[in-house]
């Protein structure tokens, strides 16, 4: 009856099986919530020096047109972003590793259900109720976690996170790729291991669901430690506590290779 998703330009091999569903079924694209933060995507960091992370507060209430299935032929746009009309800017899709933006759609879920169920409403206005301290909550409890390692330079096997970073003032230094459909070339990985040398990165961060074979290529030489984020929950069981889950391992994750507890030995 209801179908809730990011969006195509995050998740274009669903767009097709959307467009089909009977027109009764609502099918919301939380990417166009009003209240969002939505940043600018940006080029990997650490290709030329230099990301892009300035960051754009709108309500996002315009429409977008999402019917390419991301050819990818232009350079700075990565997989997981949507283009604003009107100036053609490229939003990051990973909206959810905000935990503010995480609110704003609790919020925009909660009156979609219950629109579609007005016989469970008080259901959904309680769990709504709980939910949004917790994430307030979660919020706090992340920024302090981070705070001891928060200027510690690391890479990064695909360029997601800035909505993280941002939130905890983390220092992302690099990424092998802004979209993971595009292997890099032999300039980007000599570009990134001079980013590694200039800016003294400890950790390289792969993913659950990519092959990451490049990153033991470009650490070779180097005293980086290898860690692993999964901003999707790939190891992790759907149910209440499952976001909970997700952003807490991956500031754990972060925690221990950045800032790992020194042993007896030293």
């Amino acid at each position: 009856d209801v179908l809730l998703w990011i969006g195509p330009s995050l998740e274009p091999t669903l767009a097709a099986s959307i467009s089909s569903l009977a027109k009764d079924k609502k099918v919301i694209e939380l990417s166009k919530t009003s209240g969002l933060v939505l940043l600018p995507n940006r080029e990997a960091p650490g290709a030329h020096g230099h990301g892009h992370g300035h960051e754009d507060e709108h309500g996002h209430e315009d429409e977008h047109g999402h019917d390419d299935e991301h050819g990818h032929d232009d350079e700075q746009e990565s997989e997981g972003s949507d283009e604003k009309e009107g100036h053609g800017m490229l939003h990051d899709m990973h909206i959810w590793l905000d935990i503010g933006n995480a609110k704003v759609m609790a919020q925009e879920i909660a009156v979609t259900l219950q629109n579609a169920f007005p016989e469970y409403q008080n259901e959904f206005e309680t769990n709504l109720n709980n939910v949004l301290p917790r994430l307030d909550a979660l919020e706090t409890e992340l920024q302090k976690q981070a705070e001891p390692f928060a200027g510690s330079p690391y890479v990064v096997f695909h360029d997601a996170y800035q909505y993280l970073e941002k939130k905890l003032d983390l220092n992302n230094v690099g990424a092998v790729t802004a979209n993971v459909e595009r292997t890099p070339g032999v300039k980007r990985i000599s570009e990134l291991r001079q980013t590694i040398i200039d800016t003294g990165a400890v950790c390289v961060f792969s993913e659950p669901q990519f092959d990451a074979k490049i990153l033991q290529t470009i650490a070779e030489g180097t005293e980086l430690r290898f860690g692993v984020l999964d901003p999707l929950g790939a190891g992790i069981d759907e149910g209440p506590e499952a976001y909970f889950e997700i952003m807490r391992n991956m500031v754990s994750s972060l925690q221990e290779c950045l800032n790992p507890v020194p042993t007896e030995s030293g």
